[in-house]
């Protein structure tokens, strides 16, 4: 689980910091961060009662982290001082740890002895006196974070404090951009200044937070989210529901074993011959009312290369779909019957792709019957989706694309190719555990993208990737009307991130973009 750091007023350290840490344990606070000023000679000044907080180690409250204020500069003789009463503190019990090493926050590096070289000085000697307490390595390593500047190895992310808006950070949120590195994203509660600020807002900004904060720090069950204020995070963090959640929900039961699975002949009806050359069009059909509609968009006689049909459908309504493509008159067709488990992707992992794959198709487009009743503008999503693969011209434009670059893996439709932290916080669960399968730094995600809405067109050869995953359909989670965060939904975004692993890119079709939604507060 992440851990939210809180930082904590001077005033408020005055208080009974045993009944204030009880409160802050119950509010999911894990531990405090302390400011502490730094005189020029490098003592910790007395202004506030570090002994009071030394005295109050078993009160059951949070761990505490300090936060450094260099309002003066100091000269080499000061920071080893400094370190000398910081190594003291950092051996405490109660001293926060990340990643089992102790953490000291710096919030202005300008107040070391040298702009460039001072925080490395620091740490090495930090260092050195920490390796004389604790004679261990790792505890004998510190973290010094601060803002960006020179020579962290781990910085803080503060929002747009310039915001008129609330949203702006939820914005910010979403869609980053996310630095390279390491690093601790801050966050604000709602106070009387907050325009639009609300305790659902509040709550999205640091479940979302949070799953920025796993990715950078690679999956790890400490990574942490600094909260800007105590008090105002207890005017707005009223629940523990969404913290309290079971992240093994969430995880995909993926085998040990690396093994590629083509689909057993169960369920299926065929009729054509299929060929290599042709383009695979590949639909998952669960409403055949739309799927008529879908297939009605594409006049077979006019479309170059011809196209072979692969598509899947519940097991009930296999005759029916069946009947519907021979009355449009689809030649090559290859029709599989499957569970109503894992949304349009499961079929298309473990049916369609592999099918085509086998046959040797180069080209693809994948395209199912979306039905986005939790969106108010489901049906416009929908239709832009569709539209923007499923005509002749756009067909036509695709293959150009693809054979004109050979490097391009993947095309989207118009505005659907956005940032991969986009409501990160449901899927992050399964996409760290699918980063740990493949061995792919989870902090490398921030910087991708996926294509929303799961329709595509491309290469197969570009997505092979997926098949080291060994997925089977019991890896899926049953359906039960889930509108995110399950394996389906994670592998929607893992289609782009094994096709960028593999080096090949991502583009985006021409269009109008304003029918789809507002993802992420765009």
């Amino acid at each position: 689980m992440v851990q939210w750091w809180c930082r904590l007023e001077q005033q408020e350290v005055l208080q009974d910091l045993g009944l204030t840490g009880l409160r802050a344990r119950a509010l999911g606070i894990q531990a405090w961060v302390i400011n502490v000023e730094v005189g020029a000679d490098g003592s910790l000044l007395p202004a506030l009662p570090l002994e009071k907080l030394l005295g109050a180690a078993d009160s059951g409250g949070p761990q505490l982290c300090l936060m450094l204020q260099l309002s003066q500069s100091l000269s080499p003789s000061a920071e080893k001082k400094l370190a000398v009463a910081l190594a003291h503190w950092l051996v405490q019990p109660m001293a926060a740890l990340m990643a089992g090493r102790p953490v000291l926050l710096i919030e202005n590096h300008n107040g070391l002895s040298h702009q460039h070289y001072g925080v490395e000085r620091l740490r090495l000697t930090l260092q050195w006196e920490l390796w004389q307490k604790h004679k261990t390595l790792k505890k004998a390593t510190p973290w010094l974070i601060g803002l960006p500047g020179p020579n962290w190895e781990c910085s803080l992310i503060e929002p747009q404090r310039t915001c008129d808006k609330y949203i702006q950070n939820l914005r910010q949120v979403h869609q980053g951009p996310w630095p390279t590195g390491v690093h601790i994203p801050i966050v604000h509660a709602p106070n009387k200044q907050s325009c639009g600020g609300t305790e659902k807002l509040y709550s999205e900004w640091l479940e979302q937070a949070g799953a920025v904060s796993t990715c950078y720090r690679n999956g790890a069950s400490d990574a942490v989210v600094l909260i800007e204020s105590w008090h105002n995070h207890r005017r707005n963090w009223r629940s523990s529901s969404i913290r309290s959640k079971s992240s093994a929900q969430l995880q995909p039961r993926i085998r040990d074993k690396f093994v590629i699975k083509y689909p057993a002949a169960s369920t299926t009806e065929e009729w054509g011959e299929t060929n290599a050359k042709h383009l695979a069009l590949l639909v998952h059909g669960f409403y055949p009312d739309l799927l008529a509609n879908l297939l009605l968009r594409l006049p077979q006689q006019t479309i170059e290369p011809e196209i072979d049909l692969y598509i899947s459908t519940p097991f009930t309504q296999m005759d029916q779909i069946a009947n519907l493509l021979k009355e449009q008159g689809w030649q090559r067709v290859r029709l599989f019957g499957v569970e109503n488990r894992g949304r349009d992707i499961a079929p298309f992992l473990l049916k369609l792709m592999p099918c085509a794959v086998k046959t040797g198709h180069r080209y693809f487009i994948k395209i199912h019957t979306k039905l986005s009743n939790h969106l108010s503008d489901g049906d416009l999503w929908s239709a832009h989706l569709a539209g923007s693969l499923l005509s002749p011209g756009s067909i036509t434009y695709c293959l150009q694309k693809l054979e004109l670059n050979n490097k391009l893996g993947l095309l989207a439709p118009a505005g659907t190719l956005v940032p991969l932290s986009l409501n990160l916080q449901p899927s992050v669960s399964h996409l760290i555990k699918l980063c740990k399968r493949t061995s792919i730094n989870a902090a490398t995600l921030l910087q991708q993208h996926f294509i929303a809405g799961s329709m595509m067109a491309g290469r197969l050869e570009a997505i092979q990737q997926i098949y080291s995953l060994g997925l089977e359909l019991e890896n899926f989670e049953a359906e039960a009307g889930q509108t995110d965060g399950t394996l389906a939904h994670a592998l929607e975004r893992w289609l782009c991130i094994a096709a960028a692993n593999d080096g090949w890119q991502l583009g985006e079709l021409p269009g109008d973009s304003r029918a789809v939604p507002g993802f992420g507060y765009r």
